[in-house]
Formats: C-alpha cells, sequence, structure tokens
C-alpha cells in the first residue's frame, strides 16, 4: 500500500502493477482533466476512484490532492480486480460487508469515476487520508499500522459510496448520507431536524419513506453494519471500534451487535475469518489464473480453442460477454470464417438464448442487405436456418434475375457486372446451408439457361457453381451433377466442358526435375512449380544446391535460392555445404529498402539462410539482433537464423519474448523447422509458438503430430479450435 500526503502531480499512470487502485481526494480550482477520453471541468471538492484500466491526463488548473494507492488484496486476500467484476462478488459483498469497489470499474454515461463531495465531506476524508498516512509512516514501530490503515480506507471508502448513491435525486438522501458520514458522531432526532432545517415529523417520514425504519432505528443500523468490515478486515480492537462507531459504552455495543447477528463482535470477527479460509478455493482467484478479457479477445479473434477451454471453467463469465457480442457483431463480418466453435463459445453463457437472439438479430440485420455468407454457418448452428434458407432464397432470385437481365441485354462493355458477384454469393450460400441435390441441379439449370440469350455469357467464374460444393461446403458430388446438366440442358455440355477444362487447368502437378527448374528462370511466376518442388525428390533438390554453388549469376543465383526459401514448412535444409553462401552474407550488412537491388540481395541471404544449420548462421542472426540500428525486417530474418534451423534449447526464452513483442506470423512458424531437425522443444514455446501463429498454426499442428510432440494441453486446446482442419487431425 502506497501513500502519498503532500501535493502530488497526477500522471497517465497510476501504478505499474496489475490490480492497482487509486482513490484521490482532490480539491481543484478550473481544473481541466482527460479520464478515459471524457474531458472533465473540476471546480470544487472531489473523489475520484480510479483503476489501472483508467487513462487519466491532466490539462490544466490548480488542484490539491491526497492519494491512496492499494490493490484490493489489501482490504481482503480473496479480492482482485477481476473477481471484483464478477457475480460472486455481490454475495461475498452481502455476506462480509465490502464498500462498493465497483466505483473502482464501473464505467459508463453517467459515472467516470470522479465524485463531487461536499465540504463536510471533503474535510471527514482529508482526516482520514492523514491518519492513514500516519500509520504507514510509522510501520517500523506500530504492529498494527496495517490493521488501523485499513480501517481508515474502509472508512474513505464508505464516504466515496455514500457520496454515489448521494447523487440520486430522492428526498431523505442528503439525510442518509450525512448519517453515514457521522456515525462516530452523536447523532440525535434533535441534531438531525436542526442540520437539515426541519422539524422531527418530516425527519422521521423522510427517513422512514427511504429505509422503511425509524431515524434512529437508520442510525443503529448503520453503526453494527460498518462495524463488521473492521471486525473481519482488522484485528483494531472492539473498544476501539465502539469508540469510531459512535457507541460511548463498549458493552451497549457488544450488547447491541448480539442483539442484531446473534453473536457478540469477537465471535463474530473468528468465525468470519474462519468461514473465508474454508471458502478461499471458492472465492479467492490469483489473477494469472484468470482469463483477462483482453486475452479473450486475442484469442476467439485467431479462433485458438483456448479461448473457448478457458472460458468453460470461469464460473462467472459475465466479464467476456461483451467481448463476445461486440466480436460476433461487428468484427467478425469482416474476420475469419465462422464455424461451429462460434456458436459452441456462445452456448458457454448462462444466457446463451438470450445472447444468441441478440447476436442473430445484428447478422440477419447485415444479411438483408447482402450476403455474407460466412455468417451462415453460425446462424443455422444457432436454430435459424429456415430463417436464413428464406433470405437466401430472396437474395439468389434477385440476383440470379439482374444476372440474366444483363445477359439479355448483351450490350455492355462491363465485364463483370456487381449482379455476377451477388449470384456467386448465394450459389456460395446455397453451399453453406448443405442444401438438396435437387436445389443444387436447379442452381446448375440456371447457370446453363445464360447461354441462351447469349454466346459469351457473364459467368461469375468457372467454379460456379460447382466448385464452391465440391470442396466441403455441400454434400452433392459436383461431376455426378455437371454431367446430368450436360445430357438435359441444350447448352449444358458446353458448360460441362468448360467447367472441367478449369479443373484440368487448376489441378496441381507435383513431379518436378531440376531441368524444369533451371529453365523456369524469368518466367512468369508460377504457383504450381512452388509446390511441386516442396514434393521434389532428393537428387533433384542436390542437383538445385550444385547449381546454387557454381552460379556467378547473382541474379539467377538468389532466384535458384529461393526454392529453399518460399515454402518454408516444407522445403528440405540445404544439402551441401554453404560456407561459400555465408561469406557472401557476412559480407552483407542490412540496408534501407530505398535502395531496392541491394535490400533484395541482402534480403535474399539473409532469408535463405534461416533454413541453414550453421553455428556461422547462428553467429550472424544474434548480431544483427543485437544490431539497434536494423529494421524491423531484416530482425526478423536474424530471427529466422536463430530460431530456425539453428535453435538451442537456451534459446526458449529469448525466442518467446521475441514472438511475444512482434507478433511476428514469419517467426512464429520456425519451431516446424527445430521440429524437423530433431529438436526438443519446451511445451511452453510450442505454445507460444501456436498462439501467435498465422498461416502456420496447422503445419505446426502437423508437424507435431508427426513427430509425437503434442503436448497434452494443446491437442485438448486444438480439439475445439475454429480451425475444423485442425480438429480433425487432432482426432485422428
Amino acid at each position: 500500500m502506497h501513500y502519498d500526503y503532500a501535493l502530488i502531480h497526477m500522471t497517465s499512470t497510476l501504478e505499474s502493477s496489475d490490480s492497482m487502485y487509486s482513490i484521490i481526494c482532490l480539491q481543484a480550482s478550473r481544473l481541466s482533466v482527460t479520464l478515459n477520453g471524457v474531458r472533465c471541468y473540476l471546480d470544487g471538492k472531489y473523489m475520484l476512484c480510479l483503476s489501472q484500466d483508467d487513462t487519466l491526463r491532466v490539462e490544466g488548473g490548480q488542484y490539491e490532492t491526497l492519494n491512496l494507492h492499494f490493490q484490493p488484496y489489501f482490504y481482503n486476500v480473496n479480492l482482485n480486480h477481476n473477481v471484483i467484476g464478477l457475480s460472486m462478488y455481490e454475495e461475498m459483498r452481502s455476506r462480509f460487508g465490502y464498500p462498493d469497489f465497483h466505483l473502482f470499474r464501473q464505467r459508463d454515461a453517467s459515472f467516470v469515476g470522479i465524485l463531487p463531495l461536499n465540504d463536510e465531506e471533503y474535510e471527514l476524508a482529508n482526516r482520514h487520508f492523514l491518519r492513514a498516512g500516519q500509520h504507514i509512516d510509522n510501520h517500523p514501530t506500530d504492529k498494527m499500522w496495517s490493521c488501523h490503515a485499513r480501517s481508515d480506507m474502509i472508512s474513505i471508502l464508505r464516504i466515496a459510496e455514500g457520496a454515489y448513491q448521494g447523487d440520486a435525486v430522492h428526498d431523505g438522501n442528503e439525510i442518509l448520507r450525512f448519517i453515514r458520514d457521522h456515525l462516530g458522531e452523536e447523532i440525535t432526532l434533535t441534531t438531525l431536524s436542526q442540520r437539515f432545517h426541519t422539524n422531527r415529523t418530516t425527519l422521521t417520514r423522510l427517513i422512514k419513506e427511504q429505509t422503511g425504519m425509524t431515524p434512529m432505528q437508520y442510525v443503529m443500523e448503520e453503526r453494527l453494519n460498518q462495524s463488521r468490515p473492521d471486525l473481519l478486515f482488522t484485528d483494531v480492537s472492539v473498544q476501539d471500534l465502539a469508540e469510531k462507531y459512535g457507541f460511548a459504552d463498549v458493552n451497549y455495543f457488544i450488547r447491541a451487535f448480539k442483539k442484531r447477528f446473534g453473536k457478540t463482535p469477537l465471535q463474530y470477527r473468528t468465525e468470519g475469518c474462519a468461514e473465508r479460509i474454508r471458502n478461499q478455493n471458492i472465492y479467492r482467484r490469483k489473477e494469472r489464473d484468470m482469463m483477462k478479457v483482453a486475452d479473450f479477445e486475442n484469442y476467439i479473434q485467431k479462433g485458438l480453442g483456448r479461448g473457448l477451454t478457458l472460458l468453460r471453467k470461469e464460473p462467472d463469465k459475465t466479464p467476456y460477454r461483451q467481448t463476445v457480442l461486440d466480436y460476433y457483431t461487428k468484427n467478425i463480418r469482416y474476420s475469419r470464417m465462422i464455424t461451429a466453435y462460434d456458436a459452441e463459445m456462445i452456448r458457454c453463457f448462462p444466457d446463451a438464448d438470450v445472447l444468441s437472439a441478440e447476436i442473430a438479430v445484428a447478422l440477419f440485420d447485415e444479411l438483408k442487405k447482402g450476403i455474407k455468407y460466412h455468417m451462415i454457418p453460425m446462424l443455422v448452428e444457432l436454430g435459424y436456418k429456415d430463417t436464413v434458407s428464406a433470405i437466401v432464397e430472396m437474395l439468389y432470385s434477385k440476383a440470379y434475375a439482374e444476372l440474366l437481365e444483363f445477359t439479355q441485354r448483351g450490350d455492355s462493355e462491363e465485364k463483370y457486372p456487381a449482379c455476377a458477384g451477388s449470384y456467386i454469393a448465394a450459389v456460395a450460400s446455397l453451399g453453406y446451408l448443405q442444401v438438396s441435390r435437387e436445389r443444387m441441379k436447379r442452381a446448375m439449370l440456371d447457370t446453363a439457361d445464360l447461354y441462351l440469350f447469349s454466346k459469351n455469357p457473364v459467368i461469375p467464374t468457372y467454379q460456379s457453381p460447382w466448385f464452391l460444393v465440391q470442396n466441403g461446403y455441400g454434400r452433392v458430388k459436383t461431376d455426378e451433377l455437371a454431367e446430368e446438366v450436360a445430357r438435359e440442358h441444350p447448352h449444358g455440355q458446353r458448360m460441362f466442358e468448360e467447367y472441367m477444362q478449369g479443373r484440368v487447368s487448376h489441378e496441381p502437378r507435383y513431379a518436378v526435375t531440376a531441368q524444369q527448374i533451371f529453365d523456369a528462370y524469368r518466367k512468369p511466376f508460377d504457383p504450381d512449380m512452388h509446390i511441386a518442388f516442396a514434393h521434389a525428390t532428393e537428387d533433384v533438390i542436390r542437383a538445385v544446391a550444385e547449381e546454387i554453388l557454381r552460379e556467378e549469376d547473382e541474379d539467377r543465383r538468389i532466384y535458384l535460392m529461393g526454392f529453399f526459401d518460399e515454402m518454408f514448412v516444407f522445403s528440405p535444409v540445404f544439402p551441401l555445404d554453404p560456407t561459400p553462401l555465408i561469406d557472401v552474407a557476412k559480407s552483407l550488412r542490412p540496408v534501407s529498402s530505398e535502395n531496392r537491388q541491394e535490400y533484395g540481395i541482402v534480403s535474399a541471404y539473409y532469408s535463405f539462410l534461416g533454413k541453414v544449420r550453421h553455428p556461422e548462421v547462428r553467429a550472424l542472426g544474434q548480431k544483427i539482433l543485437a544490431d539497434k540500428s536494423a529494421d524491423s525486417y531484416h530482425r526478423e530474418f536474424a530471427a529466422k537464423m536463430v530460431f530456425g534451423a539453428n535453435f538451442e534449447d537456451e534459446d526458449a526464452p529469448a525466442f518467446m519474448e521475441y514472438l511475444k513483442a512482434t507478433g511476428s506470423s514469419g517467426i512464429s512458424a520456425v519451431p516446424i523447422r527445430a521440429l524437423d531437425m530433431g529438436y526438443n522443444l519446451p511445451d511452453e514455446v510450442i505454445e507460444c509458438a501456436f498462439v501467435h501463429a498465422k498461416n502456420s498454426r496447422v503445419s505446426l499442428v502437423k508437424k507435431l503430430l508427426e513427430k509425437g510432440k503434442m503436448p497434452d494441453a494443446l491437442r485438448e486446446e486444438c480439439r475445439l479450435d475454429s480451425n475444423m482442419y485442425i480438429r480433425k487431425l487432432v482426432a485422428e
């Protein structure tokens, strides 16, 4: 616990420690601050209740402050920032008499964390701040410093709570607020009537309307209730507590407490402490064991099973509900494909039906504007297939009618009208809905009809409508249907021939010779050639390696080196002595991308060496990583040199630190190469790489399964991954 009892300078960072709260007693004159993006003008006396999630910027003005920094567990070891956000906290608050710690979390249009205080509350709060400071300053000689400081903090939080509740406009609220803040003083009907300029009858009526009690009954109830947290969370003597809460006689306090709660103050303290210890497995949740909302957002954006696994374990899922709602109504339509994973995520929540309906409304609004077919699977999973089908059929009819009209006109120079894109989206949606064979056949016949009006109709792509179905989006066997359409439709044969021609032209060719690789130099890029090299024989690989070492033309050498780098997962390690290539790379230095020719040469060598296991490659990579002037692009190449084929056991911490700091998807694939080299990577390295990987996640899973190195925890997470292929891999 920290304390500043002099004038302080407010900054945008309260504390670096997690879950640090700051409660500030502030007197300001024409002070302008921005709190969480909200501009506030302060002129008066205030209490600020801030957490590490808040951002405070002082714009200008005059102010005096007293400030207490503390973590919730200073009040009670079972408390932390995340627990306060759970519904279980309400039960704990009721049972143990906590003040309103929600003031440090709740942020909305009506409350940004600033509470106005009246003069009396400000003076009272100042006394508690100063007294807490004295206890902290006297720590070396006062063994009870923490209890006394905690007792004053309890009072400060009660003042804040009263100020918050006093903002509500109700007759009598100011009276109740005054009573709660002055329990240690003598309070009678006479003093209250004089203080609020009213008679006893009116005073009694106002308080009874608010509390159901007479004024003096309410005073006694508050004195006894507010003494409870002091009994439970401090060792301050019963005598001192009786005085603090306005009891002139300690025995009177004991009798009143026992009458109200059925036990003496000491019994209450002893039994309450024992109960907290018994229940600590339920209530005490350390932050490192809890999933933070920011982490949860990261997990679902990447579709990681970790988000689903941890969410299922959370006893209270309230903190994560808004994240799910926002993600599936705002971000998902521009993000990854929706799968059953997402429906499973929603079903984790106790109010899954309500949450599903909220998400469905937003998605249907988007769907009606135009087909976004990646939304369809989740709407089907959530039970809205009939509604989705009706919308898709409506949009299909509209898109096809527009495409047919465009084809019939035949006079437009537009090669690919918007209606063609709408049509292919509609056909894709039929596939996602897994429609019947007959319905897909009708779509094929519709497409064939376009040939009735044009020799070269606008068909969105040769893939439509068959390709989308045959690649797993439906149950239809495409070739059989295409042959039926070819027989039944007058133009079906022509369409079928184009379809088959398109399929053949896109079939991969895996057989490749070294000569074909050499001949491809300076020819147009052929992705099939790169795929073919991934399946090249050892003889072909060696032939290309020998050619690289013989080659004097730098451009052609770099071209050939690219085959060892292009397919990071599949391409083999350079099979010959790489020393000549290393010597060239050592003579190069990182250069600016503005010098494009030199930059390209350096990048090509560095990228290639990321596949080469050699101590000098490792040393070169470490040298570049240590060079703070090197740009991020070359640092990534250097990271591959160190953490790729040259990965060593001692590199695990540095690799994870680099990966977390950069979030690089390229470097996240290096464990695959290390596994290929036969290294036993620590589980934490593998899991870290998997979390940060993008396109290499499937490849990493394949390699781990192939090598028998899949960590059990990661295997369980993969069973819940958003990528259904990953799920299938680990299930086999």
